[in-house]
């Protein structure tokens, strides 16, 4: 210690500070061979020497004078309680979504990067997503929950729960008042946690309105709002049932298919569904068979026409099906991945036998599970050999 602090260079008043030994070797930690390694500042940290810029180092660990509580932090004092940098953050974030959340640092990694397009002039913060996972759980979701939650709308981690808490208990009250249940409000922030922060209270209140009056109550029991919750963030169009049933459609049969595709209700019946229709008109070349196939299959509503057009020209190409065959046998496939389901699976049926085995697995064959599809198509090997 003497062969860092001499006399001559250390001012009068910390020499005072410093006169016991003992006193000076409590505040430094000392390196094996008796020279200082890290000091204890004002603020409770412990710096490494190399990190004091431009102070003495007993200046730094005696301040004549620290900073007042409630007091702007001294420039002095401001490198040691900075802010983490953006990098630093967003792994911070990515590391407590792991830990806390037991996400995949794959998934982590989307959640954050989703959060930052969606929100470019946000500030992700470590703050910010402790905040809304405490928030969530207290409304009685669980943290496997609040895991898929973020992953489905991982913008709501760009918002602050800081001051959100009135908001949040009067959006709460709204849902309620509506006659959802405990369980149904989890469910629409199980799926839809950013309905908090996209809507006010009072334009939610607007949203579950119309929905009531477009004859699909909020409170129904798995009912499109629980379904879809994300439908709230829609324009929520009039005459999509009119327009069903105007193509032929039973009322029956219209609102069946809203309910197995809740978006319906966002799309324009003149472009976007009229699109749709036709373009199932034209590849199955009957109108009947068009409305049959999307009645069953409304999901097919919304699907980009190349996409659909790909999956079953390379299915086609592979069995050698006809396509309308192919549209009424298995109106699904299209819902598919090309690359991780319609296409290997497509592959595999082929070298079984084509068509014969196509037909023998009729629709079942994209709906199975990996191991079940594989079991299936072994049977199915040894059976026609």
């Amino acid at each position: 210690m003497e062969a860092c602090f001499t006399r001559m260079q250390v001012p009068c008043t910390v020499q005072q500070v410093c006169s016991s030994r003992v006193h000076a070797q409590s505040r430094a930690q000392l390196h094996p061979m008796g020279h200082p390694t890290s000091l204890t500042t004002s603020t409770g940290l412990m710096e490494p020497l190399g990190n004091i810029r431009g102070r003495s180092c007993l200046a730094a660990a005696f301040p004549s004078k620290g900073p007042i509580e409630g007091s702007p932090v001294p420039k002095t004092y401001r490198s040691f309680v900075r802010a983490p940098k953006t990098g630093e953050e967003d792994e911070l974030i990515q590391e407590e979504l792991v830990l806390r959340l037991q996400m995949s640092p794959k998934q982590a990694a989307q959640v954050v990067k989703s959060a930052k397009n969606s929100q470019p002039n946000s500030h992700l913060s470590l703050q910010k997503l402790r905040g809304w996972i405490d928030a969530l759980v207290s409304f009685g979701l669980s943290i496997a929950d609040v895991s898929g939650g973020l992953r489905r709308c991982p913008a709501l981690i760009a918002y602050s729960a800081s001051g959100q808490e009135n908001t949040n208990a009067e959006s709460i009250r709204v849902l309620t008042a509506h006659g959802l249940s405990e369980y149904q409000i989890q469910s629409v922030l199980r799926k839809y946690p950013v309905v908090l922060v996209k809507h006010t209270p009072s334009s939610l209140h607007g949203k579950l309105l119309r929905l009531k009056e477009l004859g699909f109550p909020p409170s129904k029991e798995k009912g499109l709002l629980e379904k879809e919750p994300s439908i709230l963030s829609s324009t929520l169009q009039w005459d999509t049932v009119q327009w069903l049933v105007g193509e032929g459609y039973a009322p029956e049969v219209a609102r069946g298919m809203i309910k197995g595709k809740p978006l319906l209700l966002a799309y324009s019946p003149k472009t976007n569904l009229r699109k749709t229709l036709d373009y199932y008109i034209w590849l199955v070349g009957s109108r009947e068979d068009a409305r049959s196939i999307l009645a069953k299959q409304p999901t097919l509503f919304g699907l980009r026409e190349s996409t659909v057009h790909a999956k079953l020209a390379f299915m086609v190409d592979k069995l050698g099906i006809n396509v309308v065959t192919m549209m009424k046998e298995n109106y699904n496939c299209v819902n598919y991945s090309l690359d991780t389901r319609t296409g290997p699976r497509t592959l595999l049926l082929r070298s079984l036998g084509g068509p014969a085995s196509f037909e023998l697995y009729g629709s079942m064959w994209l709906y199975m599970k990996d191991e079940a599809f594989v079991q299936c198509s072994s049977f199915c090997a040894l059976w026609e050999g």
